[in-house]
């Protein structure tokens, strides 16, 4: 998927009724425990408004905007995700994201299905970078951590695959992934 885009962060914080780095700063200091499911949406958003110390104006359109500002797919990484799955590659799915957001996901993007393990840190009470997400994406692979390619475009969620002794690369596009991949594939 691509990152949430301007016209989407802007309509985040007039749902807010914050905008700047403060509020940004407060809606990713407490993503976590979102993404991990341990607390619900109107959960978050009070921690965001708490982190921040400023009440949220709409705390609704706000988490409903934010759904919507995740659901936009990088159409280039489907067709190499469709490429790679029709060449019998195991390729799995671990990202962190709220149970709202996956449930969309899963309504609105077919292609998912070709993940095998599909992991939303949503259901499991870990998120990303902690090791235990990284154990459990390995364990339901079926593989040793070496054995798997962790990609992310998060340096944090790279190193904490890292220590889990996972292979890595840091997403900057589908050219530069592609021969790491293939290197990886013949290794």
């Amino acid at each position: 998927m691509h990152e949430q885009n301007d016209e989407y962060l802007q309509r985040i914080e007039q749902a807010v009724g914050h905008s700047g780095a403060d509020f940004w700063t407060s809606y990713w200091a407490v993503r976590h425990e979102f993404d991990a499911g341990t607390v619900t949406a109107a959960e978050y958003w009070q921690l965001v408004s708490n982190h921040l110390g400023r009440t949220i104006k709409d705390p609704q359109e706000a988490a409903k905007i934010d759904i919507e500002s995740w659901l936009n797919p990088n159409e280039e990484m489907v067709a190499y995700i469709e490429q790679l799955s029709a060449t019998n590659v195991s390729i799995g799915l671990l990202s962190n994201i709220t149970q709202e957001l996956a449930d969309a996901m899963l309504d609105r993007n077919e292609w998912l299905q070709l993940f095998n393990p599909l992991i939303f840190s949503c259901n499991t009470g870990f998120a990303k970078p902690q090791p235990e997400i990284y154990e459990l994406a390995v364990a339901a692979l079926g593989v040793e951590p070496h054995d798997v390619l962790f990609v992310d475009d998060r340096p944090v969620n790279v190193t904490g695959a890292q220590t889990v002794g996972l292979s890595t690369h840091l997403f900057t596009s589908k050219e530069t992934l592609m021969p790491v991949v293939e290197a990886h594939l013949a290794g």
